[in-house]
């Protein structure tokens, strides 16, 4: 116990030691990247959520950088021109906000994948009367996903049954099984799969007291095919740069670990048209009209239902567009809030290397099967290997990695079945 105390204060003294030569840095981090740099000033609304991409692209553009930054991670600092530590959450800024914006002669902030800061990024937009729009609709759809559903089916879409949960006494009138989301937050937590009442109360009481949410939501688990949707709006028109089919499914749905992301696969014209379809509906039920979109949806036989939308980047997004398709996505973003020229290709014109990330090998029961099989595709030219932690890229030709997650899947449940032969294994790919 000792030594895990004298490991985890080592850790802790070495941050407070990286965070203060960052700091102590910052000054001529900031003057290298001012002279480095000679286009416009862009100002960006910084968090935890990949804020270092955004503003390292926008400076290798040649733009400086102007960041409001909250992250405890001031590595963003090194690609600023200009810092500003501050908490960006608290309205009290915008004023703050604004007259730097104004003396740098900025028309637009912009901001990476955060929902929490969906509503001072709208307001800073609005104020600066620069054309683009940001509706209160569109605001909290991105945070809501109770307000969400409910837009979308005053516009006649179709969306998964749900039911609001207001007491941990009212799970058992819900069937099941079912999914419980928190009604307001990102990135999968406090999401979770329930195939019993017990855990669904259990799921329930968690958003309840342990993320302090007043309601949850409790939808009907669809076994259909996921998609993510990614893309930017100018002037209300919407551009769809990347599609992202994606599973959380191993042998049990667990929302916190997905299994996989397949970016850029081959779908049939009529999925891809129900796709789009679908995207189109839900952002002009939710009155989306300027800035980044991402959109979940899931089918249900053939017919695509969103699941989840913001005004925002998705997690990964610029990375995975820029790579699946050579559309760099974060300057699309910076041009679709700037009145600059799009990229409007229709995603049949768009040249595509789709790229798997498959997720948790080393947790997984086959995961020395699993990590030989990707090393041996790899050898033979057929994919192209990198290895991140618990995650493995493969980027290839998409027959080639849907035969990768084929035989993942046939070497978990040999496996499974080994260790539990009286177990009846369902699979979902």
């Amino acid at each position: 116990m000792h030594a895990k105390e004298t490991h985890h204060s080592l850790k802790l003294k070495m941050k407070m030691n990286l965070r203060a030569a960052f700091k102590f840095l910052s000054p001529l981090y900031q003057l290298r990247n001012r002279i480095r740099c000679n286009e416009a000033w862009v100002i960006v609304l910084a968090s935890r959520f990949h804020t270092r991409e955004l503003v390292e692209q926008l400076a290798s553009q040649g733009h400086k950088v102007f960041l409001f930054d909250s992250s405890p991670d001031q590595a963003n600092w090194r690609f600023a021109c200009r810092s500003c530590a501050v908490d960006i959450y608290d309205r009290a800024y915008i004023p703050l906000i604004l007259q730097t914006a104004r003396n740098l002669g900025c028309n637009t902030v912009l901001m990476p994948q955060d929902d929490n800061l969906i509503p001072i990024y709208a307001e800073v937009n609005r104020l600066l009367d620069n054309d683009t729009r940001f509706s209160e609709d569109a605001v909290q759809a991105s945070l809501s996903k109770t307000f969400m559903r409910t837009k979308l089916t005053e516009a006649g879409m179709a969306v998964p049954a749900w039911k609001i949960i207001k007491g941990a006494d009212e799970v058992a009138e819900v069937p099941l099984p079912a999914v419980v989301k928190p009604p307001y937050g990102q990135g999968s937590k406090g999401i979770t799969y329930v195939e019993s009442e017990a855990e669904a109360g259990i799921a329930v009481n968690h958003i309840f007291n342990d993320l302090g949410q007043a309601h949850c939501i409790i939808e009907e688990f669809l076994t259909g095919r996921q998609f993510d949707v990614e893309g930017v709006i100018q002037d209300g028109t919407p551009h769809v740069h990347l599609i992202t089919e994606e599973c959380y499914t191993d042998f049990l749905p667990e929302f916190t670990k997905p299994s996989w992301y397949l970016h850029g696969p081959d779908l049939p014209e009529d999925m891809k048209a129900e796709i789009l379809r679908e995207t189109f509906a839900a952002l002009a039920a939710c009155d989306f009209y300027s800035g980044a979109f991402h959109l979940e949806l899931k089918f249900q036989g053939d017919r695509a239902m969103a699941i989840d939308l913001a005004n925002r980047m998705g997690a990964d997004f610029f990375k995975y567009t820029k790579l699946v398709t050579g559309i760099p996505a974060i300057h699309e973003y910076y041009k679709s809030m700037n009145k600059g020229a799009l990229d409007t290709r229709d995603l049949d014109s768009i040249p595509r290397h789709p790229v798997l990330r498959f997720f948790n090998y080393i947790d997984r029961p086959a995961n020395a099967a699993i990590s030989d099989l990707a090393k041996s595709l790899s050898e033979e030219g057929r994919v192209k290997l990198s290895v991140f932690g618990n995650q493995l890229e493969l980027a290839g030709d998409d027959s080639e990695l849907r035969n990768f997650l084929k035989q993942t899947y046939a070497l978990g449940q040999l496996l499974h079945k080994q260790a539990h032969p009286e177990d009846e294994l369902k699979l979902a790919i």
